[in-house]
């Protein structure tokens, strides 16, 4: 494997990439320190003269003091996953249907996997109610990224709605509602983003 030095880890799939590239098992705060040490120590190695992090484009450059017991905190909260409460995301279900205050938030479960996304939506649709999914999200910094996330997000879903269609769980009157629904609807009422009066949603143009 062809070696380099990666980012701080953002998502589990990128700790999980950090373990392959450094060999070091990571399962907690520790082990996250011991790889990205190693990680740095390889790079400095082979000549690293500087780092570059790009969070200087979006806000202060303004690095503090952690105490172990927050980052701890925050390492945890990263590896359980805020997208669906991955890989928890049954039990989120529960929660759903129970608490008039919880809400299913796909965010940016579809860059993580587009088949836990369509197994997960499927079964949202059958236990928790319809206006409480949002189906999609997520903090891509660039257009472009955002953009290719939306169609994996309009697709996963579509070929769910699809699914509950031929299985005749719902009409195509009644899937194209939800569609709506999952896609803009829910995360409008909620105040998420601004109602447009001149906003078209299309789902027929959904991609399957």
């Amino acid at each position: 494997m062809e070696r380099c030095l990666v980012a701080i880890p953002q998502t589990p799939d990128d700790v999980h990439k950090l373990e392959q590239l450094t060999g070091v098992s990571i399962t907690s705060l520790a082990g996250l320190k011991r790889a990205l040490q190693k990680n740095f120590q390889e790079a400095v190695d082979i000549g690293i003269v500087g780092i570059k992090t790009i969070i200087a484009y979006s806000r202060e450059i303004l690095f503090q003091e952690v105490e172990e017991q927050a980052a701890a905190r925050d390492f945890d909260s990263l590896m359980r996953g805020d997208s669906i409460g991955f890989p928890y995301q049954e039990k989120l279900s529960v929660l759903a249907k129970v608490f008039a205050n919880v809400f299913v938030d796909f965010s940016w479960m579809y860059v993580v996997s587009p088949e836990v996304s369509r197994r997960a939506m499927s079964e949202y649709l059958e236990t928790v109610p319809s206006n409480k999914i949002l189906g999609f999200g997520g903090d891509f910094i660039y257009a472009e990224l955002a953009y290719a996330h939306a169609k994996m997000a309009r697709r996963a879903v579509a070929q769910v709605l699809a699914a509950k269609v031929a299985d005749g769980y719902c009409s195509e009157t009644k899937a194209l509602e939800l569609g709506r629904r999952i896609l803009y609807g829910n995360a409008a009422a909620l105040g998420v983003y601004k109602r447009e009066q001149t906003t078209r949603f299309n789902a027929r143009k959904l991609s399957l």
